[in-house]
């Protein structure tokens, strides 16, 4: 009941976090791309997708892309 009173931001894991800035970094280093989108796929399937304290599903649009 707790919860219910506390206001929590839209979740967005730490993973998808992570992701998202290897992917922003892919861009900048044409280079580096390869092995910076590899490590955000891996960051992304590392998702725990809701948040352990009530359940608030992960926003990444990743996690829409294969609806």
């Amino acid at each position: 009941h707790l919860l219910a009173v506390v206001n929590l931001p839209p979740y967005n894991s730490t993973a998808c976090q992570m992701a998202r800035a290897l992917e922003a970094a892919a861009l900048r280093r044409p280079d580096m791309a390869d092995e910076l989108l590899q490590w955000a796929v891996r960051q992304h399937a590392s998702c725990r997708l809701t948040r352990k304290q009530d359940m608030a599903p992960c926003v990444c649009p990743h996690h829409r892309e294969g609806e």
